[in-house]
């Protein structure tokens, strides 16, 4: 064996050994982007866009924290809190009908209602916590609400920037009033438990599992180095690509090589 023939035999040995320990590499990877990519072609199947992740530690790793100021109004039984811009009915998120922050100003029973007011709307509930409707200035409600109360003969009252106004039993009709001996809704500090909960369920809320998916897809869970190493990962399967699609190409070199040498030696017999 010439040293050429030799030296080419260890470049294939060597391109034949790199193809197969990267390929073992990106084995992994392979399963990775297989797995995610699969959940996230089947999101709305998996609800993956509707699951809050609850876990305490991915949540920590994301760097979420517990709202930093609670603001809570008392109408027993029910407790209405505001965690920096969020609503929540004891523990439970409330949708608002819109998006953005909202100022709590104050929350109450009127009657066989719970009613809730925001600066900019209010919200409508039964004693039993099931939502009836969403009341906005197209309601005749006053605009830009700062307080919520209630008058010894049940005339529910609310203070604007204009003055204060009070309203009938069906919320149709609103007119400027003095609203005498009116209690106000005033805020009350929660209970350390329910504080707890939801402290914990603000910050599921702030991210789900279609996420969480993605952001393992493309690497960016494990920030800028994951996105890194997902770019190298792409490299490396270009690489397998191009030398699985070389050895194949010098296998195929080889057979007819071989062949062809088989077929000149049975003609020189």
């Amino acid at each position: 064996m010439t040293h050429r023939k030799r030296h080419r035999r260890i470049k294939l040995r060597s391109l034949y050994n790199w193809h197969r320990y990267l390929g073992l590499t990106a084995a992994l990877f392979v399963l990775v982007l297989s797995l995610t990519g699969v959940m996230l072609n089947h999101t709305e199947e998996l609800r993956l866009d509707e699951t809050p992740v609850r876990a305490a530690w991915l949540l920590d790793w994301y760097g979420i924290e517990a709202p930093r100021q609670l603001r809570s109004f008392h109408a027993a039984p029910f407790w209405i809190t505001e965690a920096d811009g969020r609503l929540f009915l004891d523990g439970e998120a409330v949708d608002t009908g819109t998006d953005g922050q909202h100022r709590l100003v104050g929350a109450l029973r009127s009657a066989d209602l719970l009613v809730i007011a925001l600066r900019d709307a209010m919200l409508l509930y039964t004693t039993d916590g099931e939502f009836i409707e969403r009341l906005g200035p197209s309601h005749g409600l006053p605009a830009t609400l700062t307080r919520l109360g209630l008058t010894p003969d049940n005339t529910l009252c609310v203070r604007a920037n204009d003055g204060i106004h009070a309203t009938d039993r069906e919320f149709t009709r609103w007119w400027r009033d003095d609203c005498a001996r009116v209690r106000w809704s005033t805020p009350t500090a929660l209970p350390e438990t329910l504080a707890a909960r939801i402290g914990e369920r603000y910050r599921s809320e702030q991210v789900n599992w279609e996420r969480v998916t993605l952001d393992l897809h493309s690497g960016r869970l494990f920030g800028t180095q994951g996105v890194l190493v997902m770019d190298a990962a792409a490299l490396l399967f270009a690489f397998l690509a191009i030398s699985g699609i070389l050895l194949w190409l010098i296998r195929i070199y080889k057979q007819r090589q071989h062949r062809r040498h088989g077929q000149h030696g049975r003609r020189r017999r």
